[in-house]
């Protein structure tokens, strides 16, 4: 999937904090302006005309015959005419809000999907230029205290950037003094370049901006936020790749939705990162002092939670955190979805706050919409291409406060499996090779610098695989399969909503076990896994085996240590600094093998990822015996398929679904293997370390030479991939026609096995 339309926008989110907030926490400020809004004095913009006579129409007469719509910004709007005006108070130009956007309706293909939070977020603010008013992205990056010599510096060597900008259209309102601004053309003059840029990465095809049929569609105003949705159109100037779920590719629409918010009310105290753990951050440099080992700054990205009453161990929070499921989730899942998001609650009352989390369902007859930033959402998207789930959040990035999130789950990561019978894996050498390019860019995805996650086609090729094999199965039925589809949702939220709060990937947690642990399946809610925050394939156990869980019903015990890190309450800290003794002391656990951490950068394939124990998709502490097993599955399935899975008049695309799935554990545990050749752990300790390791260990040589000879017996024999020639005569691919023509785009009939083992 591509960084989607979630960079959509030169309009996307933003987070803020006044500076007088900052200064009772006692953090560094973001940088002033040499000069304050209300100091600077209006500049004439060369291009106004003093014959131009629109600003100095009365207020009265440039709002007249419109709706007026109250609250955080005042709106004026004629949708009749395409009207939309903002009116823009003095204190209004020196104050600092938060920007977010979010894609809510899109073309549901190659990264453009509905119901997605943008990763990147804006501090904007207003600022008065003559006849003319811009919308100004604030650069946040670069900060000293405020007031001191290195402040003016920084205001001096780093610019803002403009959004937008429009035309004051009257006399200042005889009232209050606000202006008037066409909203319009502050939003829509800047032709959305980043926008066109992804739709051409999307189709390689050029699109251009239509102004004049675009409109604002949506014009909603709170105390604390003001809601905008804005209809754009695009058109193409060619075509060089057609849409599959566009009638017509030169024309398409998009559903932007933008917030413009205030930053929650009252103090806050951000929270310094720790690198042996692993959470996102707010980062900023900070020139206050060149005393410093470093400028740079890391706040965790976290919620705020206080206790209701801080004089018992076990609290409700003044305001929980709370999930709203979107009225869309079908409603044999909600239940599933709702466990999976309160599955965190433990963590948190282990540090004291009772109801953490709370999750309300969103009535059919709601009067607000997912969208608006004051909800927290679990959303439901359908599309043609996505097979994932996405956990994005915007938060404040002068302190890290977390301010909203929209987690958004496609159908097809329930849709998997015996319910994917007859979908047919038209193409298994290209699948293989997009899991070599998920796996070489791990870390390019944005998930570990942005916050942005999703879980796609891999995960759903584990979970197919393991439900072929079990319905394959003597005894089998629909309440076994529906157990597996359970354990599989609720994993898949609680991961998402691990993200939300903070959590990056663990792809070391799945080592915590010897193979021979993870077999014994003795309890329901055995801990597959340190954290929910792996990539976890099934657990599906062999023939003869005691079947525990699937996947676990239960956070690990490094997710308990993480949260501890970011939410557990330390008294007597005035400023962040002071947290800094307590805080060492929590992450010098690292070395606990229960509380063991890599993340996306240490894992994939590369020269930079030599450590064996960092990947996704294995479990146990002997990822190659583990896939060995995989294999034994495989071979199970081989074995059976075409007796168990087909029955009268089925179709033999379900035998070429089935008999695809089985190349991946093939693929993943060749490149595993290779890792332990040559291969270097690493840990992620500080000096001092309890155990005494180091950052870099060779891995011994007894387990190189083990995993050559996995190699030797297990990819490069001969008898690796032997198929019955009976069954590959039958895995037929379907003779219906697609959306796509898949039947005259293949470039063969048979099935491509020789392709598959080459790659």
């Amino acid at each position: 999937m591509t960084r989607l339309g979630l960079q959509l926008g030169t309009l996307i989110l933003c987070g803020i904090v006044p500076l007088d907030t900052m200064g009772q926490s006692g953090e560094s400020t973001s940088a002033p302006d040499t000069q304050s809004e209300s100091e600077q004095p209006d500049e004439q913009n060369p291009n106004d005309s003093k014959a131009d006579k629109s600003s100095e129409k009365t207020f009265q007469e440039v709002v007249k015959n419109t709706e007026k719509i109250e609250g955080l910004f005042t709106f004026y709007q004629n949708s009749d005419e395409n009207k939309a005006i903002i009116e823009i108070e003095p204190d209004q130009f020196n104050t600092e809000y938060i920007y977010s956007q979010k894609l809510d309706r899109a073309t549901g293909e190659r990264g453009l999907y509905g119901t997605t939070m943008a990763v990147d977020y804006y501090i904007v603010r207003w600022r008065k230029l003559g006849s003319r008013v811009r919308l100004v992205r604030k650069n946040v990056r670069f900060r000293a205290t405020e007031g001191s010599p290195s402040a003016r510096a920084i205001t001096n060597s780093f610019s803002d950037s403009v959004i937008g900008s429009g035309k004051i259209l009257s006399l200042p309102n005889p009232e209050g003094g606000g202006v008037l601004v066409d909203l319009n053309e502050i939003l829509f003059t800047q032709g959305f370049s980043e926008v066109t840029e992804q739709l051409k990465k999307s189709y390689e095809t050029g699109y251009k901006f239509e102004k004049e049929d675009s409109k604002i569609v949506l014009l909603k105003s709170f105390p604390r936020n003001s809601e905008l949705g804005l209809l754009t159109q695009f058109r193409a100037q060619e075509l060089k790749k057609p849409s599959i779920t566009l009638p017509n590719t030169k024309s398409l629409d998009l559903y932007l939705r933008i917030s413009l918010a205030t930053l929650p009310e009252g103090p806050y105290m951000p929270r310094l990162g720790d690198d042996r753990i692993g959470h996102f951050y707010d980062m900023h440099m900070d020139f206050s002092s060149d005393k410093t080992e470093t400028p740079y700054v890391r706040y965790v990205r976290r919620w705020k939670l206080e206790k209701k009453d801080p004089d018992v161990s076990l609290s409700e929070p003044k305001e929980p955190i709370v999930f709203w499921l979107e009225n869309s989730i079908p409603l044999e899942y909600r239940e599933w979805i709702r466990n999976g998001a309160l599955m965190w609650n433990p963590a948190f009352e282990r540090i004291g706050f009772k109801d953490a989390i709370v999750v309300k369902q969103q009535p059919d007859d709601a009067d607000w919409d997912p969208a608006d930033i004051r909800y927290n959402t679990i959303r439901w998207f359908v599309s043609y291409d996505a097979a994932f789930a996405i956990g994005p959040s915007h938060s404040n990035p002068y302190t890290g406060q977390q301010l909203s999130a929209d987690i958004s789950l496609a159908e097809s990561a329930v849709r998997l499996g015996a319910r994917r019978r007859y979908e047919t894996s038209i193409h298994p050498v290209r699948d293989l090779q997009e899991l070599k390019a998920t796996l070489e860019a791990t870390d390019a995805t944005g998930s570990s610098r942005t916050g942005y996650c999703f879980t796609g086609p891999a995960m759903l090729h584990a979970a197919s695989l393991g439900l072929d094999v079990l319905s394959a199965r003597p005894g089998w039925d629909a309440e076994d399969e529906q157990r597996f589809v359970k354990q599989f949702l609720q994993w898949l939220v609680a991961h998402e909503v691990g993200h939300t709060l903070a959590l990056r990937h663990n792809f070391r947690a799945s080592t915590i076990n010897s193979l021979d642990e993870l077999n014994v399946g003795t309890q329901e809610t055995s801990a597959i896994s340190a954290s929910v925050m792996d990539y976890l394939p099934p657990m599906v156990s062999l023939p003869g085996e005691r079947q525990g869980d699937y996947y676990q019903e239960a956070i690990g015990e490094y997710d308990h240590w993480a949260i501890e890190y970011a939410y557990q309450p330390l008294a007597g800290a005035k400023r962040p600094e002071d947290e800094r003794p307590q805080l060492r002391e929590i992450a010098s656990r690292i070395s606990d093998p229960s509380l063991t951490y890599a993340t996306d950068e240490d894992s994939g394939l590369g020269a930079r990822v030599l450590d064996p124990r960092n990947n996704l998709y294995d479990l146990s502490s002997e990822p190659l015996k583990w896939f060995d097993r995989q294999f034994q599955l495989s071979a199970e399935l081989l074995s059976n398929v075409e007796t168990k899975l087909l029955q009268e008049g089925d179709s033999y695309q379900i035998l070429r679904r089935a008999v695809s799935s089985i190349w991946q554990p093939y693929f993943l545990a060749a490149h595993i293997a290779m890792k332990y050749i040559g291969g270097i752990y690493h840990n992620r300790d500080h000096v001092g370390s309890s155990n005494g390791r180091v950052p870099y260990q060779p891995v011994p040589a007894e387990q190189q030479r083990n995993a050559l000879e996995f190699l030797r017996t297990k990819i490069w024999s001969a008898s690796a991939f032997e198929i019955p020639p009976d069954l590959l005569s039958k895995l037929q691919f379907g003779r219906f026609r697609d959306f796509e023509d898949s039947q005259f785009k293949t470039k063969r009939l048979d099935y491509p096995l020789h392709d598959i083992v080459l790659g």
